[in-house]
């Protein structure tokens, strides 16, 4: 919780990466995969807490009855995330809050102006980082918001939508 999308995300990576460097019941390092996946639910106001989930995928050695090794930490936890159909926006370049913010209000923007699909009901969205920090140029990042089909025509709704 906090207000600050860039310091949430570090930490929450941070985290993460301890997590997968051997921070795990197996004491094993885990490879490391993309995107890296935050959810915004932001708060009631302009100066309330928002919550920020940071995840990490698992690669696919680790998706089984049984799962990935458990952490040793108690802020992190392992779960499957439901995601269902969103709406993306690509952009490139180094990101920061103000210019992931701008671009998920874009998207929310070109959603609803587009008469074909609707947001669903929550304000809640995704960023998804897709590079290393060391990567200085073909960057690739995401902003996600779930979508409805709200009984239009689905031909419509797969321009929009990644699954």
């Amino acid at each position: 919780m906090g207000t600050d999308l860039t310091d949430a995300m570090n930490e929450g990576f941070n985290r993460l990466f301890d997590y997968i460097s051997g921070a795990n019941s197996e004491s094993i390092a885990i490879e490391m995969t993309t995107p890296v996946l935050t959810y915004v639910e932001p708060g009631a106001g302009p100066n309330c807490n928002t919550t920020f989930t940071i995840s990490f995928f698992t690669p696919t050695i680790y998706q089984t009855d049984t799962g990935p090794p458990l952490p040793n930490s108690n802020l992190i936890y392992i779960e499957n995330i439901d995601i269902g159909n969103v709406g993306v926006r690509e952009f490139a370049g180094f990101s920061n809050e103000k210019v992931i913010i701008s671009q998920a209000a874009i998207l929310e923007n070109q959603i609803i102006n587009s008469n074909e699909i609707d947001t669903d009901t929550s304000d809640n969205w995704f960023y998804a980082g897709y590079d290393p920090p060391f990567r200085l140029t073909n960057r690739h990042n995401e902003v996600w918001t779930r979508v409805v089909d709200s009984n239009k025509e689905k031909s419509n709704l797969k321009k929009y939508l990644r699954k």
